[in-house]
């Protein structure tokens, strides 16, 4: 978000649960080692009825328009916003990319495959837990071509629940045994 309090633009955003509440939405790919931008684009609104916002389309636009396409190997770390299971798998099918982020738990009940494996906690059964409390599961996943990668969800608690998704096209060391 770019902080923006004119009126001369009309595709000023407000979001009333960021700090910086007014503003031109800017989605961006950036280098994470030299912080160096590679591509943006600036959400104008709804631009018509075929362009998907979704956060899988905004991250396929991106990787295409920044020519990251060619390059398999690489890390995408995104943040809430991004991150999902639906993401992570398309990514390492089409890309061969692996996503980190955090991720959003939900509290709903009707459960589908692209859904964390975890359930937001109550505010009685989080209080009941001590700090640094944590679980983790792991999702082996088979693509088209036979081979095997992994989806790794952690949730712990910290002042609140927290989640984490990562991707990994080999096996965890952390002894976790995966069927």
């Amino acid at each position: 978000m770019i902080r923006y309090m004119c009126r001369v633009i009309s595709y000023v955003q407000y979001l009333p649960a960021k700090s910086i509440k007014h503003g031109i939405k800017v989605f961006v790919i950036c280098c994470a080692l030299s912080g160096i931008l590679l591509v943006f684009k600036v959400y104008v609104g709804k631009e018509d009825s075929t362009n998907d916002n979704s956060a899988l389309a905004v991250c396929d636009r991106l990787v295409d328009d920044a020519g990251l396409t060619a390059n398999r190997g690489r890390v995408l770390y995104t943040d809430n916003y991004y991150t999902s299971v639906k993401l992570a798998k398309h990514m390492f099918e089409q890309y061969g990319w692996t996503i980190v982020g955090t991720i959003v738990s939900t509290d709903k009940k009707s459960r589908e495959d692209d859904n964390i494996p975890f359930l937001k906690l109550s505010n009685g059964a989080r209080n009941g837990l001590k700090r640094g409390w944590y679980r983790e599961a792991v999702l082996k996943v088979k693509t088209k071509h036979g081979k095997h990668y992994y989806i790794q969800c952690t949730t712990w608690r910290d002042k609140k629940q927290v989640c984490f998704l990562n991707t990994n096209k080999v096996g965890f060391s952390n002894g976790l045994s995966v069927k």
